[in-house]
């Protein structure tokens, strides 16, 4: 027999461009309205109840949004928005994320990139990041103001909005000339690597064909050597991640490491963790100096016999 129905509604004054996700027992719609053509967001439950919205977010005062938009929950079922939006006479790359039980906005249109002089971008993809408090984002981006998008930009933010890895060019087809890449779509699985499919083309034939790219979520510009063959095997986990104040790091191993190395971002050192309690070390958020760190990711190595082992853990405010 086919699937029963649990429920039906019509959301009023919608129309176009709606877009879905679910998380947990809640299910997150975004939609264009029809009222002034600009993005709300609705909630409901899993047995067909509105709980929230709709929502209207985006000032529509002299602003434009384009129906280009993306949406995705976070680890804590918040929903996040990603989206193009007219500034004046730019684009921009605006962030929004709406708190799943009241309909605050805990982040209310940070511009997160805006493109360089004379190009413009387009197609802007949010998805969970590899990290929890972490989220993907990829769009694609003129090189010359010529009206094709040749590039796939991609960076990773925190759930405030701030870059965990900078913008950089994923892929590059400023070679190939006509080309032209749209209808971009992305999804990360549970490793946190990010799946991006999208149409490539050239206009010249005319011809167009699906590409598919991975994009590996293993780099930080820190080198992680847990793969080394050489000693004894050494694994580490933690008590909580992401953490706000503190977080106990758990060793497994034949011989544990007598430090730990703390390293932000960039790869540079902030801390060192020789107070071993049994197996465990204790973070408590500060760097060398006593000074609490910043938001952000960080990454936790330690080596016994020439064998290292790292974990990264995301520190929340």
């Amino acid at each position: 027999q086919p699937p029963l129905e649990v429920f039906r509604d019509t959301i009023p004054q919608s129309m176009g461009y709606s877009l879905l996700d679910v998380d947990g027992d809640r299910v997150h719609v975004l939609y264009k309205s029809s009222a002034d053509w600009m993005p709300r967001y609705a909630q409901y439950d899993l047995d067909g109840n509105q709980t929230l919205g709709p929502i209207e977010f985006a000032d529509p005062t002299g602003q434009q949004v384009n129906n280009r938009w993306s949406l995705c929950s976070d680890y804590q079922g918040n929903a996040c928005v990603f989206e193009m939006e007219l500034i004046g006479t730019g684009f921009y790359l605006i962030f929004y994320r709406i708190d799943r039980a009241t309909g605050e906005l805990l982040v209310d249109g940070r511009i997160i990139y805006s493109p360089p002089y004379q190009s413009s971008v387009f197609n802007p993809v949010v998805n969970q990041g590899p990290w929890a408090g972490s989220l993907h984002l990829v769009w694609t981006e003129e090189d010359d103001n010529s009206g094709d998008y040749r590039l796939i930009r991609h960076a990773i933010i925190d759930l405030e909005g701030d870059f965990i890895v900078e913008p950089y060019t994923a892929y590059d087809y400023t070679d190939e000339d006509p080309e032209n890449i749209s209808y971009m779509v992305a999804a990360s699985n549970e490793a946190g690597d990010l799946f991006v499919a999208y149409s490539e083309g050239d206009p010249s034939l005319p011809g167009y064909w699906i590409r598919l790219g991975w994009l590996d979520h293993n780099w930080l510009g820190v080198v992680d050597d847990s793969s080394s063959t050489a000693g004894p095997p050494l694994l580490l986990s933690s008590s909580c991640n992401p953490f706000s104040s503190s977080v106990t790091i758990v060793c497994e191993g034949e011989i544990l490491p007598g430090q730990l190395m703390v390293y932000d971002i960039t790869g540079r050192l902030i801390r060192s963790l020789s107070d071993r309690q049994g197996s465990s070390f204790n973070w408590d958020g500060h760097d060398g100096s006593g000074t609490e760190v910043p938001a952000g990711t960080y990454l936790i190595q330690g080596a016994v016999d020439g064998r290292t082992s790292s974990i990264r853990l995301v520190h929340i405010e």
